[in-house]
């Protein structure tokens, strides 16, 4: 008997610039805005939210990615701000007849996440 269906399809992540200062923060005179995602896929735009942590207060991304059942690695672009798009995540999957769950996440080709752990992780803006 199957309990549940586990879909978990976002990673957070904080933005911050060289010097260790949070473009996330409104309080940032540099502060990074707009944010656009596409999923590559299908060339259509991506979701996200801007949340604060209930607990430490710094605000975040929460990025939805790229998802299908079926397919083993996709491919989410990030737009930072009024720059062209320059950021990637690509995901692998993996997936069960009622699952579909992240299990590596790269960042512009730099393995940034895998295992069970939050999702999360910075990106640094030069």
């Amino acid at each position: 008997m199957l309990c549940c269906t586990i879909v978990a399809t976002s990673v957070d992540i904080r933005i911050f610039d060289k010097n260790g200062n949070d473009l996330m923060s409104p309080d940032n005179i540099n502060q990074v805005w707009p944010f656009k995602i596409l999923y590559s896929r299908t060339n259509s735009s991506g979701s996200f939210l801007i949340e604060k942590h209930p607990i430490e207060g710094y605000i975040y991304l929460m990025v939805t990615m790229d998802s299908k059942i079926g397919l083993r690695k996709t491919l989410t672009l990030v737009q930072l701000g009024n720059k062209p798009i320059s950021d990637t995540l690509e995901t692998q999957w993996q997936e069960s007849p009622s699952n579909l769950i992240p299990e590596k996440i790269w960042h512009n080709g730099s393995l940034v996440w895998q295992g069970l752990n939050q999702r999360e992780f910075e990106i640094i803006v030069p």
